[in-house]
């Protein structure tokens, strides 16, 4: 079984979730559950045992040295090498990693959605199929408001500071250039429709190959990942390897440039 990584990041509140989530949702009820999965970025967020509550509360988590990007890394080759991982699970209240881990079984399409994953060089480089959602700030920062509000027990005054200090430069410095990296820009957030059938119609056809594979006698297997190369390379935020990119548009009047979204074999 080949598994097929795509990767959904965008800002924080700019619908990369909820996009991730409505993919998923039609693929699953179409083909089962078994064939696909999301996984959060947020999940590495570092452990921070040895913090106190205060200090974990003025800690900067827009910034890529907040998140185990090794632990991530080493966890993506696993599970692309067909082997069961042991996803964290992060507490936004406790600001913190919660004891208990979420076991994730290989499937043949993994969507990674998180702030970061196309800043990263090492991760950028496991992606088969990479999405940016672009959504205007106020936007995000309105959904962001409520969310943490409601989701995480944060007051208004909380979230206002958080996003003037750390958010906002965050998404300046590391987000917002990381989408010349994306094989595809998705605008208006995750109910993009034309966004949605797109990606469904690739995996569609990544699926059926796998089926007419599996009906066949193949010997040999394809090369793995080695899960301990890992290069630290992001000291100066280093760039290499752009791609030409697309804009996906709800508008029919505006036309949608023709690219392929994976590498068939």
């Amino acid at each position: 079984m080949k598994t097929i990584n795509i990767v959904i990041s965008g800002g924080s509140g700019s619908g990369k979730s909820t996009l991730a989530e409505n993919i998923a949702k039609e693929i699953t009820e179409k083909y089962g559950s078994k064939q696909i999965v999301v996984i959060s970025g947020d999940s590495y967020y570092k452990d921070q045992t040895d913090k106190t509550p205060e200090e974990r509360v003025k800690n900067n988590y827009d910034r890529l040295d907040a998140f185990d990007l090794k632990l991530q890394y080493q966890q993506m080759t696993d599970l692309k090498n067909g082997n069961a991982i042991q996803v964290p699970i992060y507490d936004f209240v406790e600001h913190n990693r919660s004891p208990e881990t979420t076991t994730i079984e290989p499937h043949q399409i993994v969507i990674w959605e998180g702030i970061m994953l196309l800043a990263d060089d090492n991760l950028r480089d496991l992606f088969d199929l990479k999405l940016f959602v672009n959504t205007d700030l106020d936007i995000c920062l309105i959904r962001r408001t409520l969310r943490d509000i409601k989701k995480r027990g944060r007051t208004v005054e909380d979230v206002f500071e958080q996003w003037e200090k750390t958010v906002r430069p965050g998404f300046i410095k590391y987000i917002e250039p990381s989408q010349k990296y994306a094989d595809i820009i998705v605008p208006n957030g995750g109910e993009n429709r034309l966004a949605i059938d797109m990606i469904k119609s690739k995996i569609k056809w990544h699926l059926e190959q796998n089926q007419a594979a599996e009906s066949q006698i193949i010997l040999g297997s394809p090369p793995k990942v080695s899960p301990s190369y890992y290069k630290d390379t992001n000291n100066g935020f280093t760039h290499f390897q752009s791609k030409d990119d697309a804009t996906l548009n709800n508008n029919n009047n505006q036309e949608t440039a023709d690219v392929p979204l994976l590498n068939h074999p």
